[in-house]
């Protein structure tokens, strides 16, 4: 996290005032606030260890492929959401008119894998494109 956004969220120039008045530094105060911000977490461990992918690049495809791909993000995480712990009837699984909870599951687990491919995807344009 960047110092700026730091100081966005902490309210800086009113913490200085708190700070100059118990006689202490900003630089402390900084250093304290970074012990608590969390590691960045990797989207796989196999991805940060230059390991094998796991999958056979079964992600490597378009969102549209997936388990109700037909969905946006939003759309899918809401349904999710509303399904993914609720039994529907036999008349409603053999109607075709609702799904059991492992298929939107099943499905919420893809979406999440293949959105954490994308993520490592475009976090590794961003170093191409920055030169690192």
């Amino acid at each position: 996290m960047r110092s700026s956004d730091i100081d966005k969220l902490l309210a800086i120039p009113y913490i200085q005032e708190l700070l100059d008045e118990a006689g202490h530094s900003m630089e402390c105060f900084r250093q304290n606030v970074e012990e608590f911000i969390p590691e960045v977490t990797p989207n796989a461990q196999w991805i940060e260890e230059n390991g094998a992918d796991p999958f056979d690049g079964s992600y490597n495809c378009e969102r549209s492929e997936l388990p109700m791909g037909q969905m946006s993000d939003y759309e899918f995480a809401n349904e999710l959401f509303l399904h993914g712990d609720n039994q529907p009837s036999i008349q409603e699984l053999l109607a075709g008119t609702k799904k059991r909870p492992i298929v939107w599951l099943t499905a919420g687990k893809e979406r999440i894998r293949w959105l954490s491919w994308q993520n490592h995807l475009l976090e590794q344009e961003v170093k191409r494109l920055k030169g690192l």
